[in-house]
């Protein structure tokens, strides 16, 4: 089996880089939340793809996304097998909204952020779709999204989840030790540190064997409608262009 790192291995890379516990300010688990974000930040990683459903309910135009949401790969109809699903403009989607489009058969959609209803918590991503579902329907899309992996309790003191090992893939544990390390010294210390030197080697490493592991893409991030998987730019779906009355 890989080498792998628990929670509490890593807090102690954290505290061996610097020589001791960090700044009371800072707590060693802030230090390995910040390493596993940057981690999983610096690429759009093949193994935090995931795949999960999304149902409709009668009336709500905006569906709220799972928690580990982070990025929006592909939508395609499941249950509601739509024969288009392209991703609009706001400007698109009120338009749709407010005119109606006639055909039952294509969804636009756009990624938004929820209002924040609880002050001490962020708000949630949101997909907003047009038209709005008019009936419940279970599974109706399924999406193809890049998780957020879930952050370790910050606390200093021994925890359950000291004994929990990161999501990441056992190959890339020796990275995330070393981005720990690099962030302990560079939030106590000089920035400029052989941590850093070392921790950007591995990472860098890492982009470029998975990266190798995919085709080039042209998805929806990259600034087409089409699926990330798919190769033909040049091929045009239905109902690709919206037109509304008083559009110039």
């Amino acid at each position: 089996m890989p080498l792998t790192y628990n929670f509490a291995q890593l807090k102690n890379a954290a505290a061996h880089s610097i020589g001791g516990n960090p700044d009371t300010r800072i707590s060693k688990g802030l230090i390995v939340n910040r390493a596993i974000n940057h981690l999983c930040n610096a690429h759009s990683w093949t193994w935090s793809e995931h795949l999960t459903t999304l149902s409709f309910v009668a009336g709500e135009g905006d569906i709220t996304l799972p928690v580990d949401f982070g990025e929006l790969i592909d939508l395609v109809g499941n249950a509601a097998r739509y024969t288009s699903v392209r991703q609009v403009t706001p400007r698109d989607l009120m338009l749709c909204r407010v005119h109606g489009i006639s055909d039952s058969l294509w969804l636009g959609f756009n990624v938004a952020a929820a209002t924040q209803t609880v002050a001490t918590t962020a708000p949630r991503y949101i997909l907003r779709v047009a038209p709005v579902p008019t009936s419940n329907l279970a599974d109706a899309l399924y999406m193809t999204y890049r998780r957020a992996l879930e952050p370790y309790i910050t606390a200093d003191a021994l925890t359950t989840d000291d004994t929990k090992v990161p999501a990441i893939p056992p190959g890339q544990h020796d990275t995330l030790y070393a981005l720990v390390r690099a962030f302990a010294a560079s939030m106590e210390e000089d920035p400029q540190t052989t941590e850093w030197a070392m921790a950007t080697q591995l990472l860098a490493r890492d982009i470029q064997r998975d990266s190798k592991a995919r085709p080039p893409v042209i998805g929806p991030m990259k600034g087409t409608y089409v699926s990330e998987y798919e190769q033909n730019g040049f091929w045009w779906r239905p109902f690709d262009t919206i037109r509304m009355a008083g559009d110039i």
